[in-house]
């Protein structure tokens, strides 16, 4: 359990890193009004499996396509700052100023992120600016990666996210938190196993 990874983003796997280089640099100050072209470096998996077939990955027709398109995954990262369920919806992938900014990114395979193995998704995201002005960003891990773990508030942000939309309720989410936190002094399982059946103990 140690060892488990947590998915950040709402997109395939090979698309975390990527998203992560675009969040990066936009708390940077990159704008997609101000980008001239953008360059995504992806180990040969990586680039296989989220940078081909590139008029598929550049031109998603519906949210699963969008999931494993690494343009798309910059593109929406870059426009919105997030990387959510909603940035994975059919209408943001209609989005035309998700598209325009589509248009200006290309995706290499780059050999020297083969170096770090197979157990590895490695990107790196390139930006050149309207006005000159080029930066980029290089993720080894991907956030969640067990090798750059969330920290706890993190991970209760996103389980607060998830289940926002359901009927669980506040308390209940707060004590589903509470007992995964103390799970090891719990001295019946069944106390936490009906908190997320919806019934309280």
């Amino acid at each position: 359990m140690l060892d488990t990874s947590i998915k950040v983003h709402a997109c395939c796997r090979f698309s975390g890193p990527v998203a992560d280089c675009a969040l990066d640099l936009y708390k940077q100050g990159v704008r997609s009004k101000d980008v001239k072209s953008i360059v995504i470096e992806l180990s040969e998996l990586g680039y296989r499996t989220v940078g081909q077939p590139v008029e598929i990955k550049l031109h998603p027709k519906n949210e699963v396509d969008a999931q494993f398109s690494a343009p798309y995954s910059v593109a929406i990262a870059c426009i919105e700052g997030k990387a959510l369920l909603e940035e994975y919806s059919e209408s943001s992938v209609r989005r035309p100023d998700v598209r325009d900014l589509m248009n200006k990114i290309a995706v290499i395979h780059s050999a020297h992120l083969d170096e770090f193995g197979t157990d590895v998704l490695p990107a790196k995201v390139t930006v050149r600016m309207k006005d000159g002005a080029e930066f980029a960003e290089e993720v080894r891990y991907a956030k969640g990666d067990k090798r750059n773990p969330l920290s706890w508030e993190e991970i209760v942000r996103k389980f607060n996210m998830l289940v926002s939309p359901c009927t669980l309720g506040q308390d209940q989410a707060r004590k589903i938190v509470n007992g995964a936190q103390y799970l090891e002094d719990l001295a019946d399982i069944r106390v936490f196993s009906k908190l997320l059946a919806g019934r309280y103990p």
